[in-house]
């Protein structure tokens, strides 16, 4: 192989890797556009009416298979409330969680409260702290103050002011015998209360500073919790205790997880049985490629070859499927 070979193939797989693409990014196509109703009910304008309806505090849940474009969708529902006027805060797990392992309610409300403290700093919805953490990692780390947690955990949180060595986001994503600890000696009811107010803080600051910044009236902050659904597990039955751990969460804790002041989306795993019936749940579908007589959908082939001219560099198709004809 070439280095010409060699480059073309490394933008290709940079192309095609598991990343989001939104609507103003050149990769991306607006299937939902093509024809042939290739994606099935679009899911996207019928989750902005149900937030826009929707009272503070409440809850929607985004589920389908991995790959079907969950976090793409996302990313044309931002631009679309924004539009709207609603600020909106898209966090992603990975970036905050070991999803190599089971989530509980404590990982899930660390994680929340903190990544939404970033995202806001990031969004410019709250003023940039002086210190090493965000204003909720900095909230978390005061309120861990009244615990004492064993001398061998790499943080010890003892009493505030405690010295930043290493932040409570690096420590929650890395750290198992942290996240352990935090389990064992925290009560996650007091932590709920106290995640809770830390947020609602959190929320009144974006507020002032959308009002003060001439941004238009103040809509509830839309958060949108994405990546749930990427079990990274190495092997069977780690991947089962973390599905098994995920399903868990959300029937026993969800209410925990309703957050104040907010509309909050999550994107689950499609085995995960969440809402209360009221169509709180939206579906994203595979695009369509067989009919169930097993006939070739010509529409649904069509749209996944217009996402691959995207994405090969100069729609150069035949340099990868040397039999293409079409």
């Amino acid at each position: 192989m070439n280095r010409e070979d060699e480059n073309f193939l490394t933008e290709v797989h940079r192309n095609l890797d598991k990343l989001a693409v939104g609507p103003q990014s050149p990769l991306y196509v607006h299937l939902e556009e093509l024809p042939g109703d290739v994606l099935g009910l679009d899911p996207v304008p019928l989750l902005a009416r149900q937030v826009r309806r929707a009272t503070t505090g409440s809850t929607f849940y985004l589920t389908g298979l991995r790959g079907s474009g969950k976090s793409s969708h996302l990313l044309r529902f931002k631009q679309q409330m924004e539009r709207d006027g609603y600020p909106v805060l898209i966090l992603d797990a990975e970036d905050y969680l070991n999803l190599r392992r089971p989530l509980d309610v404590t990982d899930l409300l660390f994680f929340l409260v903190g990544a939404i403290s970033d995202t806001a700093v990031e969004y410019d919805l709250i003023d940039r702290s002086d210190g090493v953490e965000s204003h909720g990692w900095r909230r978390l780390r005061e309120w861990l103050g009244r615990y004492h947690f064993a001398p061998s955990v790499d943080v010890a949180i003892k009493a505030p002011p405690v010295e930043a060595r290493v932040g409570l986001r690096a420590e929650l994503r890395n750290n198992p015998s942290f996240v352990a600890q935090l389990r064992d000696v925290i009560d996650s009811s007091s932590l709920y209360t106290e995640a809770h107010r830390i947020i609602e803080e959190m929320v009144e600051q974006m507020r002032k500073r959308w009002t003060s910044t001439n941004r238009g009236d103040w809509k509830d902050l839309v958060v949108v919790v994405d990546s749930l659904d990427h079990n990274r597990a190495d092997n069977t039955g780690t991947f089962a205790d973390i599905r098994r751990a995920m399903v868990s969460l959300f029937e026993q804790d969800r209410s925990k997880l309703e957050l104040p002041k907010c509309r909050t989306i999550y994107t689950l795993p499609s085995l995960v049985a969440a809402g209360d019936g009221s169509g709180a749940v939206r579906r994203v579908t595979n695009v369509k490629l067989v009919d169930q007589n097993g006939t070739p959908h010509q529409p649904g082939i069509d749209a996944l070859r217009a996402v691959l001219v995207k994405r090969v560099p100069g729609g150069e198709l035949k340099r990868i499927f040397r039999t293409m004809t079409r």
